[in-house]
């Protein structure tokens, strides 16, 4: 990890620990974990390290009738995952919804959803600004991952150091 200059810094380890659960834990495929979700949270920390905005975020699975179930203990798969995204800056809004599959590619416009599609389909109600603006479904805040990837190698070779 690499410091975030923000409100909303990188929680210390004794903070983090707390989620490193496996009742915090749902089963992804790998193409998933490794691909768009990936590229997503990549993409959040550039938000936030490049505008230099605090954001929330919402992130969960969405179960259905019909889920399958794995292991000896029937741990249900979701069929879907979600993030909801707040500027709390401009309190612009952005959703996504990844159906559970490989083969999504990269391309995080194509998972862009509506908050209130998200939100039916995770069958709750998001806390977001009143005022809140979401993004056009084929818009995404800017970010140059090519900075983000040398602000990360300096952080990291200056604690080598």
């Amino acid at each position: 990890f690499f410091k975030q200059k923000t409100a909303y810094e990188m929680p210390k380890w004794l903070e983090f620990r707390r989620v490193l659960f496996r009742s915090n834990m749902v089963p992804q495929i790998a193409n998933l974990n490794r691909g768009p979700w990936k590229l997503l949270e990549t993409s959040i920390r550039g938000w936030v390290v490049q505008r230099n905005h605090p954001y929330v975020i919402y992130s969960g699975p969405i179960y259905g009738a019909g889920d399958s179930t794995i292991g000896t203990n029937n741990v249900v798969v979701p069929h879907a995952f979600y993030k909801i995204v707040i500027d709390t800056s401009t309190n612009e809004v952005a959703g996504f919804l990844f159906p559970h599959q490989a083969g999504l590619g990269n391309d995080l416009i194509k998972i862009r959803a509506p908050i209130s599609q998200i939100q039916q389909l995770a069958s709750t109600t998001f806390a977001y600004p009143g005022n809140a603006t979401e993004l056009p479904l084929d818009q995404l805040w800017p970010v140059d991952f090519g900075a983000l990837t040398k602000a990360k190698q300096a952080e990291c070779k200056g604690k080598a150091e």
